[in-house]
């Protein structure tokens, strides 16, 4: 009997929500009525799309943040993609919107061996660096647009995440680092 799908995990990296919010996770197989850690899809037929869907309610509770998840192939966790979604509570229409984007294509080279060039646009506020742990390892505060350079050199080889966090998004991007 040959294998006709593919089986995805997905990792949170961070959740940086409002205290009090509440959550349904849904991945391709199975809604887990919480937001939890970790987990593995059910087998993702050829032909279809594996996916996370994050339904929250904000239980009256104003505020913003973000959540962050890597998605992988079960049985290799250091080629991931990333999928961030950008929440806010609005305190006029009590509705939580909910936005996603990726960063793909701004930071430069990739891979790089010690410095990474970044071009930030004007809204964006922090940039964030996590190993494949999910620790952040390196993070720096923007205070103008324009090009920025990152020095990974004291980094090791390996695979990492770049987020560049605004007020209405937080983009990312993977980095190899060689």
């Amino acid at each position: 009997l040959l294998d006709t799908g593919i089986f995805f995990g997905w990792k949170m990296i961070e959740n940086t929500c409002p205290a009090g919010w509440t959550w349904d996770l849904c991945d391709y197989g199975y809604c887990y009525g919480s937001l939890p850690a970790s987990g593995f899809m059910t087998e993702v037929p050829e032909g279809e799309s594996g996916f996370l869907k994050l339904t929250v309610w904000a239980n009256g509770i104003d505020g913003s943040g973000y959540v962050h998840f890597w998605v992988f192939e079960a049985d290799d966790i250091d080629n991931y993609q990333t999928i961030t979604f950008w929440l806010n509570m609005d305190p006029v229409t009590n509705v939580v919107t909910m936005t996603q984007v990726d960063l793909a294509g701004t930071a430069f080279p990739n891979p790089t061996s010690d410095l990474l060039f970044i071009d930030i646009l004007p809204e964006v506020e922090s940039i964030a660096i996590f190993n494949a742990s999910g620790q952040r390892v390196k993070t720096i505060r923007t205070t103008r647009e324009g090009r920025h350079t990152l020095d990974l050199s004291a980094l090791p080889a390996g695979s990492y995440t770049l987020l560049a966090i605004s007020q209405s998004s937080v983009h990312t991007q993977h980095i190899l680092k060689q």
